[in-house]
């Protein structure tokens, strides 16, 4: 290279710009419902009855049947469900992974179209080939399937226009009253032969044998069963009722009594089975419809009656179907009306002999809780361990395909954080140092909650204790343990609010803030195991952007107030790891010419060409690259300043060296260390 030459063209290039701009003179500003179950039993009545028992064909059989159509090639679900649901279905069934509160309803819709099929089988296909069935459990059926497709409707309602929406309110709206309607006159139709069926057969008494007399108790179970929906109803809209007249009663005049549900016909029916069938088989779903009747009432002695029937339930039937929601349900009484958890332990301890009903994640969580609640040294720690069992097995059954890995989990995770966060002289086995201990103990245990459980303790230890040392340790120990976690930077932020808002400690704040930015900028481990989330990449910068914008502010101060060349160094370091990562910002025009400004009261502490030469570059990028901005006019008068100092070193010493930090091809080029970083 000629002497003076690249020292000459930084100066023709600077005087160009610096005409340019002044030509121009720009200065810009930068500007569920609890129901009664039916007994899970198929009955069949005897051979040699029959052809004489007509009657009882019109209890248990359709009351009447509905000829709707006729079609040979009709499927078991587009029978039994009708071909407008089926079509609707097989539309939002597409929506499968689109949420867990979609996947669940879908699963659940997968459940009724399975019961229909059965049900399909067990009527027979020629029956619903000729003319659909339209009986209470094909309305049921219907109702609740129609129910599962609206809720799938509201949860994708973000998929579909204003006007779509509306037409689906509507067509459910009169598809739900038509449908209530039919359900109505065909329950009054089968209670009214029901009832007839009763009173003819029931003069037999001992007469009837044994067909028979199980065959009466099935028709009784089911009249009991139907008056409870009645009931039901009856209860619903004299609600409605209720509501329309204290609209207009004024203020200050007392409300009447709110209307109470009467399932007295119900609980009569079911007691009549105890009684007088006491060897059939509804025995058991009598006691337990008889105790959930019975617990719907308010005053503490209909629930101290319902822990006893279902206490009589199971000991009576211990391997029944309700064994575990009965013993729960005594469990709870304990718990919650006697305020004994001693007692209530008992009960929910004989649930875990049933691993596979609903109740057994329940169970484990209540002794968590019932432990939690003796709290003393003992119990604590069972506590711990009992939320421990409840998290592990959800996230077992999630794995398996079961039920969501939701509430309970996240409900126990927060009791074990409560539980660590005691003081010590509560428990011994508090604190995060013992928390830590925990989670690491056991791989799973780390894998599926431990980050969890710490960043939950951290946010108890500040907002309910006040600990914010506590907090700091139990957030940091989240952050160790669990370098790549997609939270973490989140927990930094939680940190940072810490030292800044509680501590008022300015040096600490820094310090976690370049922390946070090391360990989340591109390429850091954490980075690499979160590459394919782009959203989440996205909103850990947003969140970076702001706290290491913060630091560069920070560092260029103490700069101005001191001018010592630790401090340029800081700055000067900040600032490049700021454009580094953050190449194209609102704020670049300004962190570029503030860097160049360093990078020129450097030279001066320390005479080295190349901060110069890169000076040169991030005032021209100021001047060029970012369009109108507040810094363009001075950029370009430093920049013919740079070049007349660059040519007289030239002159003196030769050669001037390459710029080292250069933000190419809009920020995505590839970014040098400087020599003298």
């Amino acid at each position: 290279m000629r002497k003076n030459f690249r020292s000459i063209f930084y100066l023709a290039l600077a005087g160009y710009l610096l005409f340019f701009l002044n030509l121009n003179d720009s200065f810009a500003q930068d500007g569920d419902t609890e129901m009664i179950v039916e007994p899970d039993t198929s009955l069949v009545m005897p051979e040699e009855e029959a052809t004489v028992d007509s009657s009882l064909a019109d209890v248990m059989a359709p009351a009447d049947e509905i000829t709707l159509s006729y079609d040979e090639t009709i499927a078991p679900h587009d029978a039994v469900l009708t071909l407008a649901f089926m079509e609707r279905w097989r539309e939002l069934s597409q929506w499968q992974g689109q949420s867990q509160e979609v996947d669940l309803l879908l699963r659940h819709g997968r459940e009724i179209l399975k019961e229909a099929e059965n049900y399909y089988f067990q009527v027979g296909p020629g029956k619903f080939q000729a003319k659909q069935y339209s009986d209470l459990v094909v309305m049921r059926m219907r109702g609740v399937f129609e129910n599962i497709i609206y809720k799938l409707e509201i949860e994708l309602a973000d998929n579909y226009s204003i006007d779509e929406l509306q037409q689906t309110l509507t067509t459910y709206t009169s598809k739900r009253e038509e449908l209530q309607a039919q359900v109505h006159v065909k329950r009054k139709e089968v209670i009214e032969n029901s009832e007839r069926y009763v009173a003819r057969y029931e003069r037999q008494g001992s007469m009837m044998n044994e067909g028979r007399r199980e065959m009466m108790a099935s028709v009784i179970f089911r009249l009991a069963d139907l008056y409870y929906l009645e009931a039901d109803e009856q209860f619903a809209d004299a609600l409605i009722e209720y509501d329309i007249r204290i609209a207009d009663i004024p203020p200050d005049q007392p409300l009447p009594p709110e209307p109470k549900a009467d399932y007295s016909k119900s609980l009569k029916m079911y007691r009549k089975i105890i009684d007088e069938y006491s060897s059939s088989e509804f025995v058991n779903d009598a006691l337990y419809n008889i105790a959930i009747i019975q617990g719907k009432g308010d005053s503490e002695f209909a629930k101290r009656q319902a822990k006893d029937t279902f206490i009589t339930m199971v000991e009576n039937f211990p391997d029944s179907r309700y064994a575990a929601e009965a013993l729960f349900r005594v469990g709870d009484y304990y718990f919650f009306s006697e305020n004994t958890p001693e007692q209530a332990i008992g009960y929910y301890m004989q649930v875990l002999d049933h691993e596979d009903s609903d109740q057994y994640d329940d169970a484990l969580y209540m002794l968590g809780w019932c432990n939690y609640y003796i709290g003393d040294d003992e119990n604590y720690q069972k506590a711990v361990d009992y939320f421990d069992q409840t998290i592990l097995y959800s996230h077992k059954q999630q794995e398996e395909g079961g039920q969501s890995f939701g509430n309970l989990s996240d409900e126990a995770i927060k009791y074990s954080a409560i539980t660590f966060a005691l003081d010590p002289s509560e428990w011994s086995g508090s604190g995060v140092e013992n928390a830590v201990t925990f989670i690491t103990a056991d791989s799973l245990r780390q894998e599926v909650y431990g980050h969890r459980l710490m960043t939950n303790l951290g946010g108890i230890l500040a907002d309910d204790y006040r600990d914010d040392f506590g907090a700091i340790d139990a957030y940091s120990n989240a952050v160790d343990i669990f370098p790549t976690h997609p939270r973490n930077p989140w927990v930094y932020n939680d940190i940072i609010s810490i030292y800044w808002e509680n501590l008022e400690d300015e040096d600490a704040t820094y310090q976690r803030r370049e922390e946070m930015f090391q360990r989340h900028r591109r390429g850091s481990e954490w980075d690499l195991a979160n590459k394919e989330d782009e959203q989440l990449r996205a909103d850990a910068d947003t969140l970076m952007n702001k706290y290491y914008y913060q630091n560069f502010l920070i560092a260029a101060n103490q700069v101005n107030d001191t001018k010592d060349p630790e401090s340029i160094t800081e700055a000067l370091n900040v600032t490049q790891n700021y454009l580094t990562e953050f190449p194209i910002s609102e704020k670049t025009p300004y962190i570029q010419y503030t860097m160049a400004a360093l990078l020129e009261d450097t030279y001066k502490n320390d005479p080295e060409p190349q901060y110069l030469v890169d000076a040169f570059e991030a005032y021209k990028d100021v001047v060029l690259r970012w369009g109108e901005n507040d810094y363009r006019l001075n950029a370009g008068q430093r920049l013919f300043a740079i070049a007349q100092t660059l040519i007289d070193i030239e002159t003196e010493s030769g050669d001037i060296p390459d710029p080292t930090f250069t933000l190419e091809g809009g920020g995505d080029g590839e970014i040098k260390t400087p020599s003298y970083m």
